[in-house]
């Protein structure tokens, strides 16, 4: 929190952060890419907003005291929508009173943390909401739309905090899961991708890049699980074309079609990793696991 802070009282005062922070892993320094920058850069925005009103406003002031608390709010508010969309705005009220009075939420929440959590809650509940309004859209091009606007913030909270494993997993497992009961539609697969694409392509941009991208999250049990998710995904959308159509009428009198999908994606990731990585990756895994 008090790097935050640091960081914060730097932009305001020069317009950004230096590329290497010199004060931090001495004499080498950290770049500033790899600490959260998007956190200090917002209780920055929220001063400047503050300011304009109130001038006796300080930076240190909106990083303890202000910024928590508006996300907290919102993170209020995105979470009632998003368990009103899964069940209903009675349950949505208790939930978020039971929410709001939760020590353990409170203890990085509340006045005087001006940390990073509070900020990645607010994101991970709108990932989640807007991935259910793709998934329940019966239009595909709103589907598709929400299903990005969802990546998007998905992406936002990775660059802000890596609690943003969690969306990847829930999303990434309950896919796997409707794929494994013949439930996966291709409107699915398309939500899916616009999900997962931007989500990537903001953590290559702005804080990975594409050797990062490579070793931190499409090897990774956390998050690796997502894009393994797409490749069965897309493995189920071409048996779905009319090109194997003889194949997947062969292959349902044995077993699900979802299910072979699982296998065909299994058998591919794992030449792929023995070929490119090493021959035992897959199970050393399963075996970390």
């Amino acid at each position: 929190a008090s790097l935050f802070l640091r960081y914060s009282q730097e932009i305001v005062k020069n317009g950004d952060l230096p590329e290497i922070d010199k004060m931090r892993f001495y004499p080498l320094g950290l770049p500033t890419i790899q600490t959260s920058p998007i956190i200090p850069h917002t209780i920055a925005w929220l001063y400047k907003i503050f300011h304009l009103f109130n001038p006796s406003v300080t930076v240190a002031f909106t990083d303890v005291a202000l910024y928590p608390i508006v996300f907290f709010i919102l993170g209020c508010i995105t979470f009632y929508f998003l368990v009103s969309k899964l069940f209903n705005p009675r349950v949505a009220l208790l939930a978020t009173f039971i929410l709001v009075i939760m020590q353990q939420y409170l203890f990085r929440t509340m006045t005087g943390v001006g940390d990073k959590e509070v900020f990645g809650m607010v994101f991970m509940y709108l990932a989640l909401f807007l991935y259910l309004l793709a998934l329940h859209s019966e239009n595909n091009r709103k589907a598709i739309i929400y299903g990005l606007l969802a990546g998007i913030s998905t992406g936002i909270m990775n660059l802000a905090w890596n609690g943003a494993n969690f969306v990847f997993m829930l999303i990434a497992l309950n896919s796997l899961l409707s794929i494994f009961l013949d439930r996966f539609t291709k409107k699915d697969v398309y939500v899916y991708a616009s999900w997962l694409i931007p989500a990537t392509l903001l953590l290559m941009i702005f804080r990975y890049g594409i050797k990062g991208i490579l070793q931190v999250m499409l090897f990774s049990i956390t998050t690796g699980v997502a894009y393994f998710a797409l490749l069965v995904g897309i493995i189920l959308l071409v048996l779905h074309t009319k090109r194997f159509e003889n194949f997947r009428n062969k292959i349902t009198q044995k077993i699900p079609l979802g299910f072979s999908s699982l296998l065909l994606a299994f058998i591919v990731a794992a030449l792929f990793t023995a070929i490119f990585i090493s021959p035992t990756f897959i199970f050393d895994k399963i075996a970390s696991v």
